[in-house]
């Protein structure tokens, strides 16, 4: 699966979802750093399946129907590699 990791995730996430098997890369390193939600999802689209980010509001500021991309939000708090690691580890 292709995941584009959102600016308000910690950088170290593409390292831990691509070591998942996962092809990842952030906002910033895919050149689309800055942009509002709704540029980036058109960005996104055909490009990567998902847009891994803890923006809750996108939903409500985005409308999704037709979109080619999935939004998917962390269920827990991630403020570190290693909470995302750990937050993995128990979903195995």
């Amino acid at each position: 699966m292709k995941i584009l990791i959102d600016e308000c995730l910690p950088d170290e996430l593409n390292e831990s979802v691509g070591a998942m098997g996962h092809e990842c890369q952030t906002v910033r390193r895919a050149g689309y750093g800055s942009k509002k939600n709704g540029e980036l999802l058109t960005l996104a689209e055909g490009r990567w399946d998902v847009l891994l980010t803890s923006d809750r509001n996108i939903k409500y500021q985005q409308n999704m129907t037709g979109r080619r991309v999935s939004i998917l939000h962390p269920s827990c708090e991630i403020e570190s590699h290693e909470g995302f690691v750990t937050a993995h580890a128990s979903l195995r």
